[in-house]
């Protein structure tokens, strides 16, 4: 290499490092002010795809409705300020979150490792994991799974944790909703909401408690927004304490 072209490379290099440390020292500088802007402003700004019931749905009168948006209700009636729910397709949701269209995002968001440097999780407020959705006896032993479902990537587990019933693969939940109307299915295995709709309109069948796998759901942040993540964090806390979070499973997923 050249004289000439290693002092380029060695001032870019030495550039790069300034710049780096620049933004460290600013985000250590700098205050988070995260929690603080959100009482200023007097409203919780939150993200959420309407196209989720029973957690998110646009009712018959046109107005937001569901799980999530009580939820985020109660949350922001804990920060003492006013909700303002926006909708968005979930496709962009985190990309609208990074740029600051909301303080917040809710709806089917789950943590995960390759996000956690850009956003931050609470602690999950519900678990719409795999469960068993079953009859009585009388109706033999097979359980239905959807093909290609978390059920079926996890086939391996299930047979562990239901060794004593025949598991079988089919095309679509239609058909297992089909076999549990027609009895010839003792139950089948699904995700938690799923069961719970399908409970409420099918008699005689219940859920067992126990999550197979799990699918936390969280309300996710910013990364750097770590004041605000803490609030909502001890917000959900204070909700579960006082029962309002099985309040709203009653409400909106009752079993």
């Amino acid at each position: 290499m050249s004289a000439v072209r290693w002092r380029i490379a060695l001032a870019s290099a030495v550039a790069v490092v300034v710049l780096v440390t620049a933004g460290l020292l600013r985000q250590r500088i700098e205050p988070d002010r995260s929690l603080a802007k959100v009482p200023q402003a007097g409203v919780l700004v939150v993200g959420l795809d309407p196209s989720y019931p029973p957690f998110e749905v646009v009712n018959g009168q046109g107005e937001l409705d569901g799980f999530d948006v009580d939820l985020v209700r109660a949350i922001a009636q804990q920060l003492g300020v006013k909700a303002s729910l926006v909708s968005i397709d979930f496709g962009g949701i985190f990309d609208a979150l990074e740029v600051g269209k909301f303080d917040a995002i809710i709806g089917g968001v789950s943590p995960s490792p390759d996000q956690s440097i850009t956003f931050g999780f609470t602690k999950p407020y519900y678990d719409a994991g795999l469960v068993v959705l079953i009859g009585t006896t009388d109706r033999g032993q097979v359980l239905g799974y959807e093909s290609g479902s978390d059920a079926d990537l996890n086939l391996d587990t299930l047979r562990q944790s239901l060794s004593g019933f025949e598991l079988r693969p089919f095309d679509d939940q239609d058909r297992m909703r089909a076999g549990l109307e027609q009895k010839t299915l003792r139950g089948v295995v699904i995700d938690a909401v799923t069961a719970s709709a399908w409970a409420g309109d099918l008699p005689g069948l219940v859920i067992r408690p126990q999550r197979l796998t799990p699918d936390p759901f969280s309300v996710a942040t910013r990364a750097g927004d770590q004041a605000l993540l803490r609030a909502i964090d001890q917000a959900l806390e204070r909700l579960q304490a006082a029962g309002s979070l099985a309040a709203l499973e009653q409400k909106w997923l009752p079993e």
